[in-house]
């Protein structure tokens, strides 16, 4: 069988989350070194926090998940888990929310591992294919990591670092 797509949707996925891509950023290098202070902390109030931004993301994979699993694709943009509030976020706290998405990547991952690259052209809803959520998935978690590069940036000039 070929699994020659699915096996690069995989490394893809593994080199953003914790490896060594080319653009030198992974989550894993951004978020980890954080302190808790940091993660809630809002950088200017036309930028999400990084806690918000790991739950926006977070919670997206738990559908994209759902959907990858076979289960009823049902979007959460227009819902409050959409985006949480900080306030909301901190109740989890910071150890909770960083554990939740490093295990929604990880179930991402498990359910590509069960799939062969002909499961890509099934379709899920509304005409879309699996190979367009997967590819979906990569391009918002890159575009996410960028924020949260933006955020720590912020940070780092309202603390006085450079």
């Amino acid at each position: 069988m070929n699994r020659i797509l699915i096996e690069n949707y995989i490394h893809q996925l593994s080199e953003i989350h914790s490896g060594s891509p080319w653009i030198d950023e992974t989550f894993k290098k951004k978020i980890d070194a954080l302190s808790d202070e940091d993660v809630f902390a809002k950088p200017h109030s036309q930028v999400h926090s990084v806690a918000e931004q790991v739950s926006h993301l977070t919670e997206w994979r738990k559908v994209i998940a759902g959907a990858l699993a076979g289960f009823p694709y049902e979007s959460i943009f227009d819902t409050p888990a959409n985006w949480k509030s900080n306030d909301e976020l901190k109740k989890m706290g910071w150890g909770k929310l960083k554990k939740e998405f490093y295990e929604s990547h990880q179930e991402i991952i498990s359910l590509l591992e069960k799939q062969q690259d002909a499961w890509l052209g099934k379709v899920y809803a509304g005409g879309y294919k699996m190979k367009y959520l997967v590819e979906g998935l990569m391009h918002h978690d890159l575009y996410h990591l960028g924020q949260i590069g933006i955020a720590i940036k912020f940070l780092k000039n309202l603390n006085g670092e450079c």
